[in-house]
């Protein structure tokens, strides 16, 4: 389980002024919203509470680590080592000798069903992840900013239905109809 929290966001490039903690980012649970699990239910996500008329971003995808178990702990640190636990949603890379990030990517549909989006997210932190994951456990507890980028991609208009040849059919035969009437009816005496 993770928990985001959101600040300084921008829509089209501009920043919105700042929003600490006035936009909500919902809480993952795991499950139901497991890792790498085919896709579940658009779950409430995202909330822009500054922007009301921004649709909230749902989430129905979490994509799993793509760092492999091979470079988890306890190996030693090195320069562009990755490790992913088992299960896990978070890539771990060591960037430096004393520095590494946790990356991790996310995805849904936006509230108004009109677009999809894409999160990419990353943590940074000032020690080798082999430090920081040295006697993790299932009860413990890492608490770290992150930044992220969101690209969302889609209609800005509703898809309309286009009618079947049968349809089309009828109202072809409906003009006709008219057409014939129209030719064919009595003359009015005056």
């Amino acid at each position: 389980m993770f928990t985001l929290s959101a600040s300084n966001l921008s829509v089209g490039g501009v920043p919105t002024a700042s929003e600490n903690g006035q936009n909500g980012i919902a809480t993952l649970n795991n499950p139901p919203e497991s890792v790498d699990s085919g896709g579940f239910t658009p779950t409430s996500f995202v909330t822009f509470l500054v922007a009301a008329g921004l649709p909230a971003l749902d989430i129905d995808y979490i994509y799993p680590g793509t760092g492999g178990t091979a470079g988890c702990p306890p190996t030693t640190a090195a320069v562009n080592e990755t490790c992913t636990l088992a299960g896990s949603l978070f890539t771990f890379t060591d960037d430096s000798a004393s520095t590494s990030d946790a990356k991790f990517d996310l995805s849904g549909i936006t509230s108004d069903g009109l677009s999809s989006w894409n999160g990419i997210f990353t943590s940074q932190f000032n020690e080798t992840y082999q430090s920081l994951l040295a006697g993790f456990g299932p009860s413990s507890l890492l608490t770290n900013s992150f930044s992220g980028t969101v690209t969302i991609t889609g209609n800005s208009t509703p898809i309309t239905s286009i009618p079947e040849p049968a349809t089309w059919l009828l109202v072809g035969l409906g003009l006709c109809a008219v057409v014939v009437l129209h030719k064919y009816r009595p003359a009015k005496l005056t």
